[in-house]
């Protein structure tokens, strides 16, 4: 039996996770979402923006704060890997780099 690919994966997750999205009360989804499935933070963002739980007009930001863990390529850096920033970037989420959400 051949190995399913990412795409396959994502999409049986997806299906599973309505389900476990609907029953959740916690205060944490994210985190949640990306420990229950194996996954980094920032694709546990993406699918629940996928399955439009999370909304992708809100930003969730303490004025102060400005734009913490990001830079000109990345909109949200959730770790690095050797010393390479991962995460989610600007253009993913259809931003231009320092641009305000439109609420």
């Amino acid at each position: 039996m051949r190995k399913k690919t990412k795409a396959q994966r994502r999409r049986i997750r997806l299906c599973a996770a309505r389900r476990r999205v609907a029953g959740y009360s916690g205060p944490n989804l994210i985190g949640a979402y990306a420990g229950h499935f194996g996954l980094s933070p920032a694709v546990a963002y993406q699918e629940l923006m996928i399955l439009g739980v999370i909304s992708p007009n809100v930003i969730y930001l303490k004025p102060q704060e400005g734009f913490p863990d990001s830079d000109d390529t990345y909109f949200l850096i959730t770790g690095y890997s050797g010393g390479a920033p991962i995460g989610i970037t600007w253009e993913e989420m259809g931003l231009r780099p320092y641009e305000r959400f439109a609420g």
